[in-house]
């Protein structure tokens, strides 16, 4: 079953825009349609490393 449509709705999500070129967009597109994801999921399942990693990196504190 592809999750193509609404993960916004899913509780607790927050939707959020990312600024990309047309050509750019179209080919994520593409990529969520042949992963089977909701373009939003593919979004947060690319950047979910990136937060977990910032979130284990010493950071000066009151910048958390």
């Amino acid at each position: 079953m592809r999750a193509l449509c609404c993960g916004y709705q899913r509780k607790e999500a927050v939707p959020e825009y990312v600024t990309l070129t047309r050509t750019e967009r179209e080919d994520l597109e593409r990529m969520a349609y042949e992963k089977g994801l909701y373009l939003g999921d593919l979004i947060g399942t690319l950047l979910r490393p990136e937060i977990e990693k910032w979130r284990r990196e010493d950071r000066p504190m009151g910048h958390d």
